[in-house]
């Protein structure tokens, strides 16, 4: 923790046409502030399914750490089975999953 401060950086990947990140960071009594990017605002590409790596740099910018300071990263991609295939380019609906289980 940085200053008090859990940070979580999550993005979708580049494997969907709107690829973003958010950074939301919880302080020790509680309180939720967060960013967020999409990497189309940014680059000026629509549905460019690359890397958000832009969006990330934007929202640690924010904040104004580096990624060593982020104690939790979560993406979007599921590569342990490929469920019933309703969305493409490897990103599956939460539906998929749920039939799954």
């Amino acid at each position: 923790m940085k200053h008090g401060f859990k940070y979580s950086l999550g993005f979708m990947n580049y494997c969907s046409h709107d690829p973003a990140a958010c950074l939301s960071r919880i302080d020790d009594k509680g309180r939720l502030e967060y960013i967020h990017f999409e990497e189309g605002m940014l680059s000026r590409k629509k549905k460019s399914y690359q890397f958000p790596a832009r969006s990330i740099y934007q929202c640690l910018n924010h904040f104004k750490i580096d990624i060593g300071d982020v104690d939790q990263v979560v993406v979007d991609y599921m590569n342990d089975k490929n469920f019933y295939g309703t969305a493409k380019y490897f990103r599956k609906l939460i539906g998929d999953y749920l039939r799954a289980f």
